[in-house]
């Protein structure tokens, strides 16, 4: 299947930092990182498994009040530290296995993201770039939509958010 040219599937963040704001590093991600800025506001993360490595995967748990809980798996395709991370995104079931999403048929099974990190004038700047994977036509279509109804930067709008409120923490106590 031919690479497709995407048309607005990216959300921009930026930070201060007199350091890369990457978040990961010689230390690597650590599940208590995660559960701290992954995932829309209000809803609590666990994380039954975290391998962050090339070929390694991450599973979690997002559990919203009075909802069921949501399942999701990240494959780690590429690690290049400090500039980027690739993986397959998908919804999935207790086991890890990968699932429809609960709110359409017509989601892709799995969306590949790309996140890279830019340093300049003291900002990091972080992109993240939304591509469905292994999609249908009807997938495909479904994708398109939520680009530009706003649907998926609204979604990555609230992990950036609690994640520029970590970085500001995590800066503040290094001064």
């Amino acid at each position: 299947m031919a690479k497709r040219q995407a048309v607005n599937r990216c959300s921009k963040w930026h930070v201060c930092s007199k350091r890369r704001a990457t978040g990961y590093g010689k230390r690597g991600v650590r599940p208590t990182n995660l559960s701290i800025g992954w995932g829309p506001k209000g809803c609590a993360i666990d994380i039954p498994h975290l391998e962050f490595r090339p070929g390694g995967f991450f599973h979690y748990a997002m559990k919203f009040e009075g909802a069921p809980t949501m399942w999701g798996h990240f494959n780690y395709r590429q690690i290049v530290t400090p500039e980027r991370i690739v993986w397959l995104n998908s919804f999935s079931n207790e086991k890890c296995g990968i699932a429809r999403a609960p709110f359409s048929e017509f989601c892709p099974l799995e969306i590949e993201n790309t996140v890279t990190f830019t340093e300049g004038a003291g900002t990091t700047t972080v992109v993240l770039r939304a591509e469905p994977f292994g999609e249908t036509a009807e997938e495909h279509k479904f994708f398109d939509e939520l680009c530009f109804s706003g649907s998926i930067e609204q979604g990555s709008s609230g992990t950036f958010e609690q994640l520029a409120e970590y970085v500001a923490k995590a800066c503040d106590q290094l001064r």
